[in-house]
């Protein structure tokens, strides 16, 4: 780039960035995990960058190919991802249709969970690897979660699905026996949804 160009420089180094081989993977290899896989299939990575530099970064068309490529459909990607500690407790309240009536619960829950709103220290933002989300202890504070919701009047009011409910709609009724077991050892309803709530079924999107 020639001296002297001023912003027309930095534009020019920008449009260099956006069409270099490696920013199209690098897009393509971030929308297949988000939608597809931790470790997305390299066959889908390629496909989606070929057609990010094909339509000059058109991102619809990139989830396009993503979203009707083989390896989407594949039983392998079938709950695939874990949810982040913000899908869980968003997910969760809509499932338990919990009447929250403030909004702080939810954020202190989000702290305890290891996702604290708009906290993120690298720039890059959290991460979306089940590594960064699925230990003993975080698995451990959903579960708390799970509970103080499905009865807790600090979000306002308990529950009021009941685990069939969850299990039909939201889970398509495909539990596995470990879950089933444990939720049919449940004294009352809201200890139901909450065992339900902090399945491993539930922790997957």
């Amino acid at each position: 780039i020639a001296p002297g160009g001023g912003k027309r420089d930095g534009e020019r180094v920008l449009d260099l960035l956006a069409a270099h081989p490696s920013t199209a993977r690098f897009i393509a290899t971030k929308l297949a995990r988000r939608f597809v896989a931790d470790e997305p299939p390299a066959s889908l990575v390629t496909r989606a960058a070929a057609t990010f530099t094909k339509t000059g970064g058109d991102i619809r068309e990139v989830v396009r190919t993503i979203l009707t490529s083989p390896e989407f459909f594949a039983p392998a990607a079938y709950r695939a991802k874990v949810k982040s500690p913000l899908e869980f407790v968003a997910s969760a309240v809509r499932a338990s249709g919990a009447d929250v009536r403030s909004g702080m619960p939810l954020v202190q829950a989000m702290r305890q969970l290891g996702m604290p709103v708009y906290m993120c220290q690298p720039p890059t933002g959290y991460s979306d690897r089940a590594e960064a989300w699925v230990n003993t202890g975080a698995l451990i504070n959903r579960m708390n979660f799970a509970v103080s919701l499905s009865g807790d009047r600090r979000f306002g009011g308990a529950a009021r699905a009941t685990a069939d409910d969850i299990a039909r709609e939201v889970l398509a009724e495909d539990l596995s026996p470990a879950t089933m077991a444990t939720v049919a050892k449940a004294t009352n309803e809201p200890q139901r949804v909450a065992l339900l709530l902090g399945s491993p079924d539930f922790q997957k999107r």
